[in-house]
């Protein structure tokens, strides 16, 4: 268990580096030793943007028949990310602005 309490203050402390990923929250089970009695105290791990987004291939290919339409699907890219909420919102660009190829930057 990576907490210790003050044995006088009652503070909890975390004696290494928590990451959510690996686990979100713990149950740390306090008592005082003079009278026996014992209560949970539940620590829950908030996240912090600290993983990057990860394509599902590492290099993507669209072959296409020439058209004359304006708008055409070619492919669709997608990544995940570790992170939860908003830290794990992707946002999706080509990286030259160009006038060929647009994207679709929504992630759903």
């Amino acid at each position: 268990m990576p907490f210790s309490i003050d044995a006088t203050a009652g503070y909890i402390s975390a004696g290494r580096r928590l990451d959510r990923e690996t686990q979100d929250d713990y149950v740390v089970k306090v008592n005082d030793s003079a009278w026996s009695i014992s209560t949970d105290a539940t620590i829950i791990i908030t996240d912090v943007n600290d993983n990057r987004p990860v394509f599902t291939d590492g290099f993507y290919t669209a072959v296409l028949h020439e058209t004359k339409d304006k708008d055409v699907f070619v492919l669709q890219v997608y990544a995940t990310d570790a992170d939860t909420g908003q830290n794990a919102d992707i946002l999706y660009a080509v990286e030259s602005p160009n006038e060929e190829f647009w994207v679709n930057t929504s992630s759903d």
